[in-house]
């Protein structure tokens, strides 16, 4: 993650403190939703307190390691994403990942699945669908932990 990032999640942070008529502009202009939604805000603030970061922080997968999964994969990325280069992994994902699927959803950041969850939720739908008529009755074994 690069310094990019870092400075737009402490505006985003600082935003929250932001007198409450001038969130949602602030929300629109870093594109954090989070900022203006008090939900979103309590969901976060559970996510954080229950997170422990692991040190060292896990390294990116190698291409090699991404393509030994052998699960049905899609990625969904923000176009402006500060934190997963979308443009690089449209390209990465597909070549090395047999059978992945990899979009980008042109008008949100990092967080598409919240900014479009109706768009995000059909076109995960449909991969489900197409990832189904391809191995059709498949079942996962749920005994083999």
């Amino acid at each position: 993650m690069g310094l990019r990032f870092f400075v737009w999640i402490f505006a985003s942070l600082l935003a929250t403190f932001a007198p409450k008529a001038l969130r949602p502009a602030l929300a629109k202009w870093l594109e954090q939703p989070v900022v203006s939604d008090r939900d979103l805000r309590a969901w976060i603030h559970a996510g954080v307190k229950a997170f422990r970061i692991r040190r060292p922080s896990p390294l990116p997968l190698s291409d090699a390691e991404l393509g030994s999964i052998r699960t049905p994969f899609y990625l969904i990325m923000g176009k402006r994403s500060l934190l997963v280069h979308p443009e690089r992994q449209l390209e990465r994902v597909p070549r090395v990942i047999p059978g992945a699927r990899a979009e980008i959803v042109a008008a949100t950041g990092h967080g598409p699945q919240i900014d479009h969850p109706d768009l995000v939720n059909a076109r995960m739908l449909s991969f489900l669908k197409d990832t189904d008529s391809l191995h059709p009755g498949a079942t996962p074994d749920i005994t083999a932990a």
